[in-house]
């Protein structure tokens, strides 16, 4: 995940591959690690997906315990529910998906750098399995397209079998931008990141390990190394030089112009800019503006809202949001309003 920002204190990017309500990352086929039993058999479904929920969860976790504590709980959790996405998503039919190429995956997570991994940079093991679906055909996996990429509307259970994105396409109407983008929620386009000394803005975010210097609303910025250094220099507005990496737990006071340890809210606790520093909410919450009698939002009133449980009503609008990697659906085409679910494989024949 790449924080733009300290002025977005509570924004996030939906990785690739899953998404809807705000948070996602899946790289590659829904995969896993730990090939095979000792006499060398190729592994079943549950072990694959078991060691693939692990191996990504342990990645994400020494990546950004940032990350996983706004988008995916803990690291118990987030193995729990990566494991079931990987089991429904081999259940369903006409997938190109298979047990080995999960294994085959997740054997190659620890290989990959946190930077890569960050910015949806998937090793080779891990690039999208196809599928025999033609685009227009019904899908709910990505695994059953020839392309590789399931278009699904927010909202809706199963999709259509279509092209993969490309960078700058809208992703308002769809709930990923594909593997290899993510949909940037500054803007709601899917986008790659730019490296070091590469230009950046709302609509172009930096990569992992780096921070958006010198953007205005008619300026681009610069892509300079974040801080990462507790109590160093840190520019809080990023206007001359960098913040602090958020992927490291810091965050750029803004009374002392230092980093300082990144705070997190539980369930309406105050959150975003918090005595000039940045405080994020727990347990994949969300930090939601609330309006005044007056009908006037301000910062001061952000609160951290919980997480809807699976089964519990959802609004891709207004929230609550659905815990990665379930998805909030409606049963009304179109409806912003529904239950977090974990897509049924029996539905997109």
């Amino acid at each position: 995940m790449k924080w733009f920002g300290e002025a977005a204190s509570c924004a996030v990017i939906i990785f690739a591959t899953t998404g809807c309500g705000g948070n996602a990352f899946t790289s590659g086929q829904d995969t896993d690690s730990d090939a095979g039993d000792e006499a060398g058999a190729a592994p079943n479904a549950d072990q694959a997906c078991g060691d693939n929920a692990k191996a990504r969860c342990t990645r994400i976790q020494q990546c950004s315990q940032a990350l996983m504590a706004t988008t995916y709980v803990d690291e118990g959790t987030c193995e729990t529910r990566f494991k079931l996405s990987c089991l429904n998503s081999l259940a369903v039919a006409g997938t190109g998906n298979n047990p080995q190429a999960t294994e085959a995956c997740a054997a190659a997570y620890p290989t990959e750098s946190c930077d890569d991994f960050l910015d949806d940079n998937p090793p080779a093991a891990c690039l999208q399995v196809k599928g025999p679906r033609a685009n227009g055909g019904t899908c709910g996996f990505p695994g059953q397209c020839q392309t590789g990429f399931c278009a699904i509307v927010p909202g809706s259970e199963c999709g259509a079998c279509a092209p993969v994105p490309q960078a700058g396409d809208s992703c308002t109407q769809l709930t990923t931008c594909g593997q290899l983008l993510s949909c940037w929620s500054e803007s709601s386009l899917c986008t790659g990141f730019a490296s070091q000394g590469g230009v950046c803005n709302k609509d172009q975010p930096c990569g992992a390990g780096l921070y958006c210097v010198g953007s205005t609303s008619t300026i681009n910025g610069t892509c300079e190394p974040s801080v990462e250094t507790l109590n160093a220099p840190c520019d809080s507005t990023a206007k001359t030089g960098p913040g602090c990496d958020r992927n490291e737990l810091l965050t750029c006071s803004g009374v002392t112009d230092q980093c300082a340890t990144v705070s997190f809210a539980g369930a309406g606790q105050p959150c975003g800019t918090v005595n000039e520093q940045l405080v994020l909410c727990a347990a994949a919450g969300t930090c939601t503006a609330t309006t005044a009698d007056a009908g006037v939002t301000t910062a001061a009133t952000e609160t951290c809202v919980a997480a809807a449980a699976d089964g519990a009503q959802c609004d891709l609008v207004q929230g609550p949001f659905c815990i990665t990697p379930a998805r909030c659906i409606s049963t009304i085409a179109g409806g912003s309003v529904g239950t977090c679910q974990f897509p049924d494989p029996t539905k997109c024949q």
